[in-house]
């Protein structure tokens, strides 16, 4: 069964790459979703679930960490 797209919030751990915040950051939180899906849509292919990661900066997604 497919499962509708979930989405939370998650604390951005910036002290692993930095000593300081970074000026003007200010956010610490980072929005997730997960999502699932199936290569091009054919029922018979495994279902395949993604955390997907929102840059605050950019507006950018990358693959979680998760």
């Amino acid at each position: 069964m497919d499962a509708e797209p979930l989405r939370w919030y998650e604390r951005t751990p910036w002290w692993n790459q930095v000593q300081r915040m970074p000026e003007g950051q200010g956010r610490v939180d980072v929005q997730v979703w997960r999502v699932q899906a199936r290569w091009r849509r054919n029922q018979r292919n495994e279902l395949v679930t993604m955390d997907l990661e929102r840059d605050h900066h950019g507006g950018t997604w990358r693959m979680g960490d998760g």
